[in-house]
């Protein structure tokens, strides 16, 4: 049986004081090591909410999150934000690239960001990644001069440096065409299966969905369904 990297127990989460609104209730989620998952749901279903959780970015109003065994309600905010940058990546909708930096410069920046010098070891595994992910002939271009998906390769290329075992992605691919749509998936497929990383991706496109391994879908705050494809 697959080890359980990531736990949700009675997630619920209320907005505002005088007027309340809850926008999760209750849920209860476990996701397998090296599983590739999607959140489906409308718009305001508590998608992206529940992805902010999972990802300790905002807290829940009720329950408790576990990652990789360890309750995150019980670290202190040094710890958590430790344990999430060794643990978790994040891609979004939005690539959120530096554009006076070239594609090779922002997929390093998040070790820069905590060490000036790059080992030889990580600038090789940036190499690695811009060949996996197919932006190697782009790697010293400017951001601003990449395509909307040469941009979006780079992000996930960009998460995925400090090798966290769990990807959160919110509509990865929200703002591409149907065909760089299609072609950002079977990447995202082929990082999995090669590297065993474990996928968790908000998207409303059902077709989008329908390419990973379980299909979980929220409605109004409520798990409505969880199927294996």
């Amino acid at each position: 049986m697959a080890k359980t990297i990531l736990e949700l127990n009675n997630i619920e989460k209320v907005y505002g004081e005088k007027v309340k609104t809850k926008v999760l209730h209750g849920i209860n989620l476990m996701f397998s090591e090296h599983s590739f998952n999607a959140i489906i749901g409308q718009s305001g279903s508590g998608k992206s909410t529940l992805l902010n959780i999972m990802g300790t970015l905002d807290n829940p109003s009720n329950g408790y999150v576990e990652i990789d065994g360890t309750r995150t309600d019980r670290m202190n905010k040094k710890a958590l934000a430790k344990l999430r940058n060794s643990t978790i990546g994040f891609i979004f909708q939005y690539h959120y690239l530096l554009p006076e930096f070239t594609a090779r410069e922002n997929i390093l920046m998040p070790h820069r960001i905590t060490q000036d010098k790059v080992p030889k070891a990580v600038s090789d595994y940036a190499d690695e990644l811009m060949e996996v992910v197919g932006i190697a002939d782009v790697k010293n271009n400017l951001a601003g001069e990449m395509s909307g998906g040469q941009q979006q390769r780079t992000a996930i290329a960009r998460a995925l440096l400090n090798k966290p075992r769990v990807i959160l992605a919110d509509e990865p691919t929200g703002s591409l065409d149907s065909e760089t749509t299609d072609r950002v998936y079977e990447l995202l497929k082929k990082i999995n299966k090669t590297y065993g990383t474990t996928f968790i991706v908000i998207t409303h496109d059902r077709r989008v969905a329908e390419k990973t391994d379980r299909i979980i879908q929220l409605e109004d705050g409520f798990i409505e369904m969880d199927v294996t494809t």
